[in-house]
């Protein structure tokens, strides 16, 4: 056998080594590395959903308020519109329901009727209220439902969130609580507003 040979085939061979053992520290200290960054995200992921949990809270308070404060004048002090939130399936999921006088009551039992128009009214003034985006303080309603109850919503709701409401409606009842009353004729295909008061 050649010598230079075998010198050559010996080189190779503790290159090889070398190049191994140097592959190997590498992937260590890359598995080293990868285990660190996992352990930083799993902390990232830690504070995510704790600032996430604090900003479902403090949200639902705020949604929670604005709604009770909608619904407690024309329903009463012991009812109360609630948001819990549950992980069910492996998902995040908010469930809604009444608190009358102690008592859960789902908006499916009749109990519920006409506090849910109030309760859906609500929720879209509240969401007018939390948007960062607003384009006025005017909400215009036309012929609302259940006025009697309604009423004393819009009132509540105008004082507290300093909102300005228009109702277009055929009935009288909602003018013993406008701060301004106009009646609206047309003859010959003219509007006459006159101001009631």
């Amino acid at each position: 056998m050649n010598v230079s040979y075998y010198n050559k085939f010996i080189v190779e061979k503790n290159y090889q080594k070398k190049s191994l053992k140097e592959f190997f520290l590498s992937e260590m200290e890359r598995k080293s590395e990868a285990e660190e960054s996992l352990a930083t995200l799993h902390d990232i992921r830690e504070v995510i959903n704790i600032t996430s949990v604090l900003s479902q809270e403090k949200l639902k308070d705020i949604i929670e308020g604005l709604v009770n404060q909608a619904m407690q004048p024309v329903f009463g002090e012991d009812t109360r519109f609630e948001i819990e939130g549950k992980i069910q399936r492996n998902q995040p999921e908010i469930l809604l329901h009444l608190d009358v006088n102690g008592n859960k009551v789902s908006f499916k039992d009749e109990e519920a009727g006409g506090m849910l128009d109030i309760i859906s009214f609500a929720l879209r003034i509240v969401f007018w209220a939390i948007s960062p985006i607003r384009n006025s303080n005017t909400i215009i309603l036309d012929e609302p439902g259940m006025l009697e109850l309604f009423g004393q919503t819009i009132k509540h709701l105008s004082e507290q969130l300093g909102l300005q409401f228009i109702i277009v409606t055929h009935e009288d009842q909602l003018s013993d609580i406008a701060d301004k009353t106009f009646y609206v004729t047309k003859k010959d295909g003219i509007s006459n507003v006159e101001e009631v008061h």
